[in-house]
């Protein structure tokens, strides 16, 4: 399990600056790590600190970690301070605490960006809308048919490990945004996460980095 720098994340009293920060842990250490770092490359802001940290941790425990490392750093976060902590992660099939993990979450002023039920339902919206209920590795498979380089639209095998998936889909983003919009309008009567299936709020948390930029 990745174990978070102190030094990089101390945000205690004493040390803490009029900075933002925008910390973003993630449930896996690759797919999503990648994705979000890319685009903290691209945006490469100046008076914000955007830190991205996988944590192999998923729902609750991811909560439970990020709240303790919360308590421990002196984190306030919005509306009365100024930094901002999103929780990252899916539904795992056979998880009863996706619903508590999110309220949780929001309770305690942590964001959610969640996928019901895998994170490369984000990742597919860029292509097409999907409203079918599907397993992670149809998603995959399903991102294999449509993964295309953008300069000569050559095939590209999907790898959950690959670097470079912001950039070969990023062009692509307006249509996956009200795609997931789309989707979770879809869901308006429904109360549980749980039952919003597919469905992802990752679109908060790419368009509110975006605005970051503006």
């Amino acid at each position: 399990m990745s174990k978070i720098p102190s030094k990089r994340f101390n945000r205690s009293y004493e040390q803490k600056s009029e900075r933002k920060v925008i910390y973003i842990f993630t449930e896996g250490t690759e797919t999503e790590p990648n994705y979000f770092k890319s685009i903290k490359e691209e945006l490469r802001l100046k008076n914000i600190d955007i830190q991205v940290v996988g944590t192999a941790r998923n729902t609750m425990s991811l909560v439970d970690y990020i709240l303790d490392f919360k308590d421990k750093k002196y984190i306030e976060t919005e509306p009365d301070g100024i930094d901002e902590i999103w929780a990252v992660f899916d539904r795992d099939s056979w998880d009863r605490d996706f619903d508590n993990s999110i309220n949780k979450a929001g309770a305690r002023g942590i964001k959610v960006a969640y996928s019901n039920e895998s994170f490369e339902l984000w990742f597919l919206l860029h292509y097409c809308y999907i409203d079918n209920s599907l397993t992670r590795d149809i998603y995959c498979e399903k991102l294999n048919e449509n993964l295309k380089k953008p300069s000569d639209n050559t095939p590209i095998k999907y790898e959950k490990s690959s670097k470079e998936m912001y950039s070969l889909i990023k062009h692509l983003e307006p249509q996956a945004v009200k795609n997931a919009e789309r989707l979770l309008k879809s869901f308006d009567s429904k109360r549980s996460f749980l039952k919003k299936n597919p469905s992802t709020t990752v679109h908060l948390l790419v368009c509110s980095l975006k605005k970051l930029k503006d």
